[in-house]
């Protein structure tokens, strides 16, 4: 399958190269400009399958003169200027998401917008059947999903929850560690959206507490080849930097 054709429009060339090294991981071709006025000849001289741009709305360049230009390809607001949803649907964009946001949320509109790719079942399967063994707390069952390489990536502020854990023992254990003190565990997968070289679900995870039923909504990427999961999450060390850009204000 060929790369899928992006444009991304920030004036933060970090935060733009960063971008473009987590889109192209997963199977795109991104093309960079630091404004509307640099797109404008890429626009004119190939398709993309979406564009996405943090831009200021003003009466002299709204968003919609933007959407215009980008039209075929739907454009997609990485709002740091403090463009709402409203005002930024109303403009023509096809979603907005307001800086900082969560990588998976990121590649997750992505894949809805930018192209229509289906999730083979076997993939969905093995999602379920891992969300499934974490709940009945079975680590037998969630080794037989995973390849014995298998990867999970974590990134957060907290260590505890913040690693990158390889092969499948050890991915079995530190399961056994974490989920063995959630009671009643359960998770309930809502959504699966397709990527060219991933898978992003979105679940709500819930378990018993002494005050009630507590749920944590979130979302995650699975990679999947030769019908086991081999890596779970965002590499660890491409997501910890850009998590750190993105909460940093650009100059």
């Amino acid at each position: 399958m060929n790369p899928i054709p992006l444009l991304l429009i920030d004036r933060d060339s970090e935060l733009r190269e960063l971008l473009t090294e987590l889109l192209a991981s997963e199977g795109y071709a991104v093309d960079g400009a630091a404004s509307p006025q640099e797109a404008l000849p890429l626009l004119n001289s190939r398709p993309f399958a979406l564009v996405l741009a943090d831009v200021k709305h003003t009466a002299e360049n709204p968003i919609a003169k933007l959407v215009s230009a980008a039209a075929p390809a739907p454009l997609g607001l990485l709002s740091s200027w403090g463009v709402e949803t409203p005002l930024g649907l109303a403009q023509g964009a096809r979603f907005v998401l307001t800086k900082p946001f969560q990588i998976e949320t990121l590649l997750e509109a992505v894949g809805r917008y930018g192209h229509s790719l289906p999730v083979p079942e076997n993939t969905q399967q093995l999602i379920e059947q891992y969300f499934s063994a974490l709940a009945q707390k079975d680590w037998e069952a969630l080794g037989g999903l995973c390849s014995e390489e298998v990867v999970y990536n974590l990134p957060g502020s907290d260590p505890v929850f913040s690693l990158r854990v390889e092969g499948r023992d050890r991915l079995c254990e530190y399961a056994a560690s974490v989920f063995s003190q959630f009671r009643d565990a359960r998770f309930d997968v809502l959504s699966l959206t397709a990527l060219p070289q991933g898978t992003i679900a979105r679940y709500e995870g819930s378990w018993n507490t002494p005050s009630g039923r507590a749920r944590l909504p979130g979302a995650v990427r699975f990679s999947v080849a030769d019908g086991q999961i081999r890596e779970v999450g965002v590499r660890l060390e491409l997501a910890t930097l850009l998590e750190k850009t993105l909460a940093t204000p650009a100059s």
